[in-house]
């Protein structure tokens, strides 16, 4: 940092002992209101000045009292500026005001286009500025506005990136530029929010200029993202939440009894990751947070809308000029989306009245809340309020609040209508008929916001309580996450029993597996599995079910849908069909003359028919889920038994599976004797093989012969 401009030392010229004299004065005003009661700091605050009264500039003439600014601004209209020509035919500016930025590439690469950046003057800038700004090394120009530049920084000692905002040097003798530069960045600093850009810390150029020090961001301009899309319908949510951001940031500020002047979708930048930044507080002033009385003086106003001055008073350029205060007009090309100076404030497609009537005693909050609702409005519609082939017919737009076109499209944009009446009521013409401040609109939009999830939960509830189908989430470790009503009353079950194991322990056992095998099967890039199962009922029955299961990847679970489909004819034949062969099957087995047993996967017996309780002399629940080498097989082939089945089930060969063999085979008295043995397998549609084994006993035959 350079000199304190204060220091005695200091060789600096009255320029910058005046400007030294107003940081101090602002350091040690905002240092008596924060010590103030909430009330009285307020009215303190509209009454205060923001700079010294007894100050004077080194030419004699006083500009830091309301009077002394008010004469200056008319005898130093174009103090350190370009010629007026020059600045009306070519304004080097990228869509600003005073110290107003806009940050959108687009807007830069119209302007060089249009010849309304001159190489020439950007050349002098870029050479105007040293390598170094204290311990910042400057790496190049982000954006250029109407009074200021904000270059591209690097703090070595953080080792990050930073944005360096200061007086374009053309402006560097102006002490009415500094004071309201300074003015800008001691509002900006009070503002610490999430959705207002930084600052660090603020100092002076080797030439005297004024600095400051912001974080710097990247994203894109919500004016970009806005034209980029198809129609207005596109992402309409994200761009709503991206609104609630901004009305967040701005009610923080008038929370403060700050407003902004000049907010747009240019002045608003969006990260990729959620993150909202509400640009450009150089037009931002402290307001009295006290009414305007209407014994106070006011600024005489060209017309009083709305229509009751003939065209001819506004269409003139004589009285356009006038109006403008000056002819002072910096921006692009584009009428839409002019930022002008003087007490006409804001940028011109998104004014409210008495901004672009001029009228400042009467600009505060509800200014901001009708721009908040300029922006709403072209998110819905996809145009900011005004809109006019040329620069008179938007101006007067503005100052008559000429909306008629605007409410049209509002009417035909398909959106919803909490959202048409919240914009319809912030551009309301008398501000008194608005919110009334950011806070109350922001207070609108998340009700909307909070209100829109809730409706789609009721749908969801509607939905889930019209269909016959079972609706629910599967996690992974399959528990069940989320379900409908349907679920628990096909069931019988409450959500807490329905949640407290894993939801295959409803299904029948002989489809435990079914489900989860399918669902596998997605992990591998399979599309929507569709399947059949048997899901319990509340008698203790189970009904056929017919799946279709999605993979949620982002939440580690599935999506399944599930229909009864038990009373349907063809899973009614299917069912008979299946008890009939059952009952076939069982019949067969139980009047085999040879010895059948029936084993799992784990060789415990499941099966074990009459025949085989008269050679081994076992009772049929003796024997029933106990292993079938504890009892039949004689002690020295056990072991020998257990490899084999291993190995069988690890590799799927076995030197026995479909052959008949002869072996010895003990009673329950623990004789032993000679059977033959055939042993097959059956892969079940669910679940791992059960194994039957057929023995016939050969003790009695002939000459101990097969």
């Amino acid at each position: 940092m350079g000199q304190h401009p204060e220091d005695p030392l200091s060789t600096e010229s009255s320029e910058s002992r005046n400007l030294g004299r107003l940081h101090a004065w602002m350091a040690a005003r905002e240092f008596l209101l924060a010590g103030l009661p909430e009330p009285l700091r307020q009215h303190a605050a509209g009454i205060l000045p923001h700079a010294p009264p007894e100050a004077s500039l080194s030419e004699g003439r006083s500009t830091w009292t309301a009077e002394g600014f008010s004469a200056a601004h008319g005898a130093e209209a174009n103090e350190g500026t370009a010629p007026k020509s020059e600045a009306d035919k070519d304004p080097s500016t990228i869509d600003g005001g005073d110290a107003n930025f806009s940050f959108d590439e687009d807007g830069v690469e119209k302007s060089i286009a249009d010849g309304t950046a001159v190489s020439d003057k950007q050349d002098s800038v870029a050479a105007a500025f040293p390598a170094m700004v204290d311990r910042y090394q400057i790496l190049s120009k982000i954006a250029e506005g109407g009074m200021g530049i904000i270059l591209l920084g690097f703090d070595p000692l953080l080792g990050r990136r930073v944005a360096i905002k200061t007086l374009r040097p053309e402006f560097g003798n102006s002490s009415r530029r500094k004071q309201r530069f300074l003015q800008e960045a001691h509002l900006h600093a009070q503002l610490q929010h999430p959705s207002v850009v930084a600052v660090h810390e603020s100092g002076e150029l080797p030439d005297g200029r004024p600095y400051f020090v912001m974080s710097y961001i990247e994203g894109q301009t919500l004016s970009r993202l806005l034209r980029s899309r198809p129609d207005p319908k596109k992402d309409l949510n994200r761009f709503i939440q991206i609104f609630a951001k901004i009305c967040q940031a701005i009610a923080y500020a008038h929370d403060r009894q700050i407003v902004h002047r000049d907010l747009k979708p240019q002045n608003v930048m969006a990260g990729d990751l959620g993150t909202v930044q509400v640009l450009d507080w150089g037009l931002a002033k402290r307001i009295n947070p006290f009414p305007v009385k209407d014994s106070m003086p006011r600024i005489p106003e060209p017309t009083d809308p709305p229509s009751t001055v003939e065209d001819s008073d506004i269409d003139s350029e004589e009285a356009v000029s006038e109006w403008l205060v000056a002819s002072s007009m910096v921006g692009s090309s584009n009428s839409n989306q002019l930022t002008l100076n003087g007490s006409v404030i804001g940028t011109v497609a998104y004014l409210s009245p008495e901004q672009a009537r001029g009228d400042t005693l009467r600009i505060g909050k509800a200014a901001d809340v009708f721009c908040l609702g300029g922006i709403l409005c072209e998110i819905l519609t996809g145009h900011p309020p005004y809109q006019g082939h040329d620069q008179k017919t938007v101006i007067r737009q503005a100052r008559r609040g000429e909306l008629q076109e605007t409410h049209l499209l509002l009417k035909r944009c398909g959106a919803e209508k909490t959202l048409i009446d919240l914009t319809r009521r912030c551009l309301a013409f008398d501000p008194s008929s608005r919110p009334r401040d950011a806070g109350e609109v922001t207070e609108a939009i998340t009700e909307y916001l909070e209100s829109d999830l809730r409706r789609i939960e009721r749908d969801q509830v509607r939905f889930f309580a019209l269909s016959n189908d079972l609706f629910c989430v599967i996690g992974k470790d399959g528990y069940l996450r989320r379900f409908g009503p349907k679920l628990m009353e096909f069931t019988g079950l409450d959500s807490a029993t329905l949640q407290s194991v894993p939801f295959h322990e409803y299904l029948h056992p002989e489809d435990r597996q079914e489900p989860w095998g399918g669902l596998v099967k997605m992990q591998n890039g399979q599309p929507a599995q569709r399947f059949r199962n048997r899901l319990r009922d509340p008698n203790g029955s189970y009904r056929w079910m017919e799946w279709v299961t999605l993979e949620l990847p982002e939440e580690n679970a599935y999506y399944a849908v599930g229909r009864d489909i038990h009373s349907s004819s063809a899973i009614a034949a299917m069912e008979e069909d299946r008890r009939f062969s059952q009952q076939r099957i069982d019949a067969m087995i139980e009047s085999a003359l040879d010895a059948v047993i029936m084993i799992d996967h784990h060789g415990d017996v499941i099966q074990f028919n009459p025949s085989a309780e008269a050679i081994f002399g076992y009772s049929r629940p003796e024997v029933l889920n106990k292993s079938l080498s504890d009892f039949i097989i004689p002690d020295r082939y056990r072991e020998a038994h257990r490899r084999g089945m291993a190995h069988f089930l690890a590799t799927g060969h076995g030197p026995v599976i479909g052959k008949r063999v002869e072996i010895q085979a003990m009673r329950k008295g623990g004789e032993e004797f000679d059977c033959e043995l055939t042993i097959t397998m059956q892969k079940l549609p669910s679940g791992p093989p059960v194994f039957t084994a057929y023995l016939r006993d050969l003790s009695n035959r002939l000459g101990g012969k097969s």
